[in-house]
């Protein structure tokens, strides 16, 4: 009784996938990655290419600076990031833009998911800045963050302002204290 059940329930799959346009005893074609890697193979070679970079990692990536000078200067890398097709080749677009050498390749790592869970992040708020210390503001601000003097400048005016940069609470605290230290008042959020 079993047997034919079981013969019954083989046809009619069979059946099914002959009407889908399978083949008997064959696998269907692998399917395509969904998950890429970019590998970065020369970042470098100036000193504006490896600022560039490091602007990069900064924005797609909540990473400290250190980790991202780290990921620059031991090029060639393999980024342990498992990003969609677009995204992969959005980033790598935009390192190739500014003169740095990057791949895009299938996801080689056993996690296909994100590939790291997105950190905390605080915002550090300017509140006050002395007349005489808006420069040491600003260059407190620069020695933080990647920012280039124009935009390191505006986080120092308009204020209370906050500064356009996410930071780890550890990151956020360090800025604070060092904008306290030349006479600027600053919280963290």
């Amino acid at each position: 009784m079993r047997s034919a059940r079981l013969r019954v329930v083989i046809a009619a799959a069979l059946a099914a996938a002959s009407a889908c346009g399978h083949e008997t005893g064959t696998l269907p074609p692998p399917a395509a990655p969904s998950s890429f890697q970019v590998r970065l193979l020369a970042s470098a070679e100036t000193k504006a290419i490896e600022v560039g970079v490091l602007r990069i990692l900064l924005a797609h990536r909540e990473m400290t600076l250190s980790s991202a000078l780290g990921v620059v200067r031991g090029t060639p890398v393999t980024l342990d990031w498992a990003l969609s097709k677009p995204e992969a080749d959005a980033f790598v677009a935009e390192l190739t833009a500014i003169g740095a050498k990057a791949e895009a390749s299938p996801f080689e790592g056993t996690d296909r998911g994100p590939a790291r869970p997105p950190l905390r992040t605080s915002s550090v708020f300017v509140l006050e800045i002395p007349k005489g210390a808006i420069v040491e503001a600003a260059k407190t601000i620069r020695a933080h963050t990647a920012f280039g003097l124009a935009e390191a400048a505006e986080a120092t005016k308009g204020l209370p302002r906050r500064v356009p940069k996410d930071f780890s609470r550890d990151e956020a605290d360090a800025l604070v204290v060092a904008l306290t230290a030349v006479g600027v008042k600053a919280e963290v959020r």
